[in-house]
């Protein structure tokens, strides 16, 4: 993960950790602390200019670790275009490998045996898993399309269940039975 990805994703845990005893206080249902949570949030990172990016891309370097120790390092791209595509190349070591994903469907290039493949369904679903947990997918508001509300959970509440799925903070549909 880039430097600056990691530093944005550390202060906004800084500050929704901070903001949150804040927002506890307040006299409004567990939605609307959530998005009063998530507004709070778009503004620690930008504002409108952050929610009028559409689309993102990374470059870097990492180690590949094989047993305990560095096997080879490869360089990356990742190329996002909001709200659902992706290209992610990966290069290093003499090997190449390409992965593109567009909303339902994506294929995987692999340099080493010179084949393009059509992902299976566990692979789309798996991309589409990331992206729906991701920090940009909730921030950017995508959630509200799939018509969900943000739910507020306290800090104890939440360390007392079972791990979640970060999505879990809008998986609520907005119409009740």
């Amino acid at each position: 993960m880039p430097f600056f990805k990691r530093v944005q994703i550390y202060l906004l845990a800084l500050f929704l950790s901070a903001s949150a005893p804040q927002l506890l206080a307040q006299k409004t249902d567990d939605s609307e602390k959530a998005e009063a949570v998530i507004a709070k949030a778009v503004q620690a990172v930008g504002g409108e200019r952050y929610l009028q990016v559409r689309s993102l891309v990374g470059r870097g370097k990492y180690s590949v670790l094989k047993e305990g120790a560095v096997a080879s390092f490869q360089s990356f791209v990742d190329v996002m275009v909001y709200p659902d595509k992706e290209r992610a190349e990966f290069r290093g070591g003499g090997t190449q490998l390409t992965q593109v994903n567009t909303g339902d469907t994506g294929w995987v290039y692999d340099g080493d045996q010179d084949v393009i493949k059509v992902q299976t369904e566990t692979q789309v679903a798996n991309f589409k898993q990331a992206i729906r947990t991701s920090l940009d997918h909730l921030l950017r508001g995508h959630w509200k399309a799939a018509r969900h509300s943000p739910i507020w959970e306290s800090a104890h509440d939440a360390w007392q269940t079972k791990r979640r799925d970060p999505a879990d903070l809008h998986r609520r549909p907005r119409s009740r039975i």
